[in-house]
């Protein structure tokens, strides 16, 4: 990633780790978008980090901590959310001057942090659980996922479920479990 663009959408987020002499450009494709940067020293950043924790964390830790060059958390970006809005717009819209502001800034970063770490928790385990799946059997709850949101007023059952998309009610159970 070093010198090299990275593409960022309206409402995307996610953790970059850059070495001391290391800079990078966010491609930025639509000129009303905003950037939101928080930059951390890398001591106070995995002073907060989870421990022993995915493989995805313990992934980006080791590449971090070798400092040869810029890290993703994850490959692809994420989409903010609610909760990381508010977040990011109080600390935008704060005009706090105390003396206590740096506290103030200091619980908004790390509470982000911590979404941001959850989201990334949650996401990765939900892919680890579908490396389980084929890909029609993944595609086939995609599907009912879809008949249940396009018409949440009908009335379904297991079995019509199943049999609309070629399976057995059984298998489709424990896919949608997975």
């Amino acid at each position: 990633l070093a010198g090299r663009e990275l593409p960022f959408l309206e409402g995307n987020h996610n953790l970059i780790f850059l070495p001391n002499d290391e800079s990078i450009n966010f491609s930025i494709t639509n000129n009303n978008i905003e950037i939101f940067i928080v930059m951390l020293k890398s001591e106070v950043f995995f002073n907060y980090f989870p421990v022993n924790s995915s493989q995805l964390f313990m992934n980006f830790r080791e590449k971090a901590q070798k400092g040869e060059d810029v890290v993703l958390l994850n490959s692809t970006n994420f989409q903010l959310s609610w909760d990381m809005s508010v977040l990011i717009n109080s600390m935008i819209e704060s005009d706090r001057m105390d003396e206590c502001n740096h506290i103030y800034f200091k619980a908004k970063i790390i509470e982000l942090l911590g979404l941001q770490l959850e989201q990334f928790m949650t996401v990765n385990a939900q892919e680890d659980r579908f490396k389980n799946l084929k890909k029609d059997e993944l595609e086939r709850i995609q599907q009912v996922k879809n008949i249940l949101f396009e018409n949440p007023e009908k009335n379904y059952t297991l079995l019509g479920l199943a049999r609309s998309v070629g399976t057995n009610d059984a298998t489709l159970k424990k896919h949608f479990k997975m």
